[in-house]
């Protein structure tokens, strides 16, 4: 593998796996608060065509990020700043991530070429 294939392939790889550890952890955060437990009480125990899940599910998600934002049911200030440190860090993450990998990869590098110019390698 050529040298600034493999120099993309491994900040490729070391982003995702720093993002997908800020998401699983936002995930997390968001997966705790209060709505989800809500959902989970009163749609366990009824069949409802998935007409009417779908849209909860996005209700609740929202709600549930609103609820991180804020600081949790309690609202601590404590958690209103980790809720917003996880979402917003997210966020950057997932933006910045592709960014970050592709930055200066069309650069001019001085790499040592394998092949001398000034040598013939083939009979003309």
């Amino acid at each position: 593998m050529k040298p600034r294939i493999r120099e993309l392939a491994v900040k490729a790889q070391t982003w995702k796996t720093l993002l997908s550890y800020t998401l699983a952890a936002t995930a997390v955060g968001i997966a705790a608060q209060t709505p989800w437990e809500e959902f989970l009480v009163n749609k366990g125990n009824k069949k409802q065509a998935l007409k009417k899940i779908i849209p909860d599910f996005f209700e609740i998600l929202g709600r549930s990020v609103k609820e991180m934002w804020n600081g949790g049911a309690k609202q601590t200030k404590t958690a209103g700043v980790l809720g917003k440190i996880f979402l917003l860090g997210s966020a950057v993450m997932a933006l910045s991530a592709p960014i970050a990998s592709l930055s200066g990869f069309r650069s001019k590098h001085e790499h040592k070429s394998t092949v001398d110019d000034s040598k013939r390698y083939y009979e003309a």
